[in-house]
This record gives C-alpha cells, sequence and structure tokens, in this order.
C-alpha cells in the first residue's frame, strides 16, 4: 500500500489500525473457497471447466488468476453461470472481441 514509516522507523497507530482493518476485510471476503480449481492445463485449443458451487453455498465474488511461472498465456475466457432451477447459461463476463486480444505464443 505504499505507506512509509515515521521517522521513528515505526508506523503510525491510527495506519496501524486501519491496515489491520483492511487486512481483516480481504480474509472475511477472499478467506473462504466455496468452490476452486487447481492445476487445470490444456492445449491452446478452446477448453472448459466446470466448477459446481455445492448446493445452499452463496458467492459474491469470482477470482480468476493465472500463474505466472511461465508468463501471461490466457489469450481470452469468460465466466458463465446457470441459476439454480434454470436450464439456460448466461454470460456473466463476456470473451474479448477478436480485434481488442492479443493472442500469447
Amino acid at each position: 500500500m505504499n505507506i512509509p514509516p515515521e521517522r521513528t522507523g515505526k508506523m503510525n497507530e491510527s495506519v496501524v489500525a486501519v491496515m489491520k482493518d483492511a487486512g481483516k476485510a480481504i480474509n472475511d471476503t477472499f478467506g473462504t473457497s466455496v468452490v476452486a480449481a487447481t492445476s487445470i492445463s490444456s492445449p491452446c485449443v478452446d477448453n472448459v471447466v466446470a466448477l459446481t458451487v455445492p448446493a445452499g453455498a452463496r458467492f459474491d465474488y469470482i477470482v480468476s488468476m493465472e500463474d505466472m511461472v511461465y508468463g501471461a498465456r490466457f489469450a481470452n475466457y469468460s465466466i458463465e453461470y446457470q441459476l439454480i432451477g434454470g436450464s439456460e447459461w448466461e454470460i456473466l463476463v463476456p470473451p474479448c472481441p477478436p480485434k481488442g486480444c492479443t493472442v500469447k505464443k
């Protein structure tokens, strides 16, 4: 957060309190995964990863990440969802239009 210490080398107590509150908010928000997929790998073709949310589970955030050990390799993705009892998939995050995407090789 780029908050420097005071001249004494210590953080201001009010800043420490705010950072503790911010850390708690982050941990409360992202501390528990409802469902997760890890170590998924595929050739550079259309690939689908389907995650099933446990019955009764509620969520309000979706986090997608890429392992940067080999650099940025995602060229495009979208996120779709299906409501309980629904039969249609709906787009939450649309794919990037072809002219706006950069393909990594």
